[in-house]
């Protein structure tokens, strides 16, 4: 946005609201207020963003000190960067992206990247009830995901089921084209079928690749969409 165009939204009403408008407004347009220096805006989008962001770099790390700090880092990235952001583009995309970045560099500054992620982290947003209350076949079904998967499938298919991100927004937030994550969630989706039949089925895996081919394309339709279902509902 050009310093004429941003400093019209600030003197035609579009710098900061009382917090009952606030909570009601779109988060590009909170964003726009941010960008007004409207510090109350700001409180709000974090507000809105922590624990969707805290959830998923909890995936990333499964460490909740450290995702606690990434988070924090993450609002203060977004917080100087807010001047480059497009209101006219989604927000959540764009805040998602910072996470993942300083996820990245929290990881190469320790050394260290996590080969494989704790399979028992609860979804920060469930409260204790509804932890205690989820579904099992929920809850092994993300766990075969995260010892599956390689971490930038696993990625996608969190973005896309347990934070309702569409393709557009999750290419924004993994830094790649929108066909490119069409093949991520279509290939992280197969292998997790595959990987679901071998814990059911006990015979090797290149005897069920066979059987899963010849069974027919109505069985596999099937298991796609019990799997879809299921991560749907996480």
């Amino acid at each position: 946005m050009d310093q004429v165009e941003q400093n019209h939204r600030c003197f035609s009403g579009a710098g900061d609201e009382p917090p009952g408008v606030r909570s009601a407004l779109a988060d590009e347009a909170l964003a726009a207020q941010v960008q007004c220096g409207s510090l109350g805006a700001f409180e709000e989008l974090v507000s809105r963003f922590e624990k969707r962001v805290y959830g998923f770099v909890l995936q990333l790390c499964a460490n909740p000190v450290v995702a606690r700090d990434i988070t924090q880092d993450t609002f203060i990235k977004a917080f100087h960067r807010i001047n480059s952001f497009n209101t006219k583009r989604s927000f959540t995309a764009w805040v998602f992206a910072i996470a993942r970045n300083q996820s990245a560099d929290y990881f190469r500054a320790a050394s260290t990247i996590p080969d494989e992620l704790s399979p028992d982290i609860p979804d920060p947003r469930d409260s204790p009830d509804e932890v205690v209350g989820a579904s099992e076949e929920r809850s092994s079904l993300w766990a075969l995901a995260r010892q599956t998967l390689p971490p930038l499938q696993f990625q996608a298919l969190w973005l896309c089921y347990a934070d309702d991100m569409n393709v557009a927004e999750i290419a924004v937030a993994l830094q790649k084209t929108k066909t490119y994550v069409k093949v991520l969630l279509f290939r992280a989706r197969r292998s997790l079928l595959l990987a679901k039949q071998v814990h059911r089925d006990p015979r090797p895996a290149s005897a069920q690749c066979c059987t899963l081919a010849s069974d027919g394309s109505n069985q596999g339709r099937m298991e796609t969409l019990k799997t879809k279902t299921s991560l749907n509902n996480a």
